[in-house]
């Protein structure tokens, strides 16, 4: 794949990494899902909602115009000894309208990208940008 990107395109996976950062494909997760879904991303402040791994970052999701509570997405970004390979979403809790106010929902996205050092941006191929976006959609 990557010989025919070279030779079809004159492109090289890794020159596109540099433009591929963590922190801006989130941002541009949640711009899709407002423009698509109508729904706002807040950083839940670390500490107020337990997680199993201190990497592991939570947004409050809610309605952009309404501001009602939709739930929680969970982002597990970086791979670690004991996390399983690949990428996946995950639900902990779905939507349910049953009887009475919906659940609040709780959904999450896992990947095993590699951790940046302290201070640097964490950098993801053209493969695993798309795969983020998938998995998102799933979430």
């Amino acid at each position: 794949a990557e010989k025919v990107r070279q030779q079809k395109y004159d492109l090289e996976s890794n020159e596109v990494k540099q433009y591929l950062q963590l922190d801006k494909l989130t941002d541009a997760l949640f711009y899709t899902a407002s423009e698509v879904f109508n729904y706002k991303f807040t950083p839940v402040p670390e500490g107020t909602v337990p997680v199993f791994h201190e990497d592991v970052k939570v947004w409050e999701v809610t309605d952009n115009d309404s501001g009602k509570h939709i739930g929680l997405w969970y982002l597990d970004p970086y791979a670690r000894t004991g996390k399983r390979s690949g990428a996946w979403a995950s639900q902990y809790r779905s939507h349910s309208e049953m009887e009475g106010d919906k659940e609040t929902v709780l959904a999450s996205n896992n990947s095993n990208f590699v951790k940046p050092a302290p201070g640097e941006p964490a950098l993801i191929s053209w493969d695993d940008a798309t795969t983020f976006f998938h998995e998102f959609g799933h979430a």
